[in-house]
């Protein structure tokens, strides 16, 4: 999944594999810029709400909260 196309407003689906996790269909609140501490390549975080997801290529994990969940797929643009 392509992270750095969302854009606040669209509706992206939140879950994950393990038995606790519920899937949930969420809207993306604010998106800003970290930077890679590795490799220093900048990379989007996504929020929804106090969610913050990774937007580092191939990953879409929760950065906070219980990390089991992740980005699953994006449901529909604004």
């Amino acid at each position: 999944m392509d992270y750095s196309k969302l854009k606040v407003g669209d509706k992206i689906l939140v879950g994950g594999d393990s038995g606790f996790c519920n899937d949930d269909e969420e809207t993306i609140t604010k998106i800003y810029k970290k930077y890679d501490e590795n490799t220093g390549k900048p990379y989007n975080v996504i929020c929804c709400g106090d969610w913050e997801f990774s937007g580092k290529e191939g990953c879409g994990g929760a950065m906070n909260y219980a990390r089991a969940y992740y980005i699953k797929s994006i449901i529909k643009d604004a």
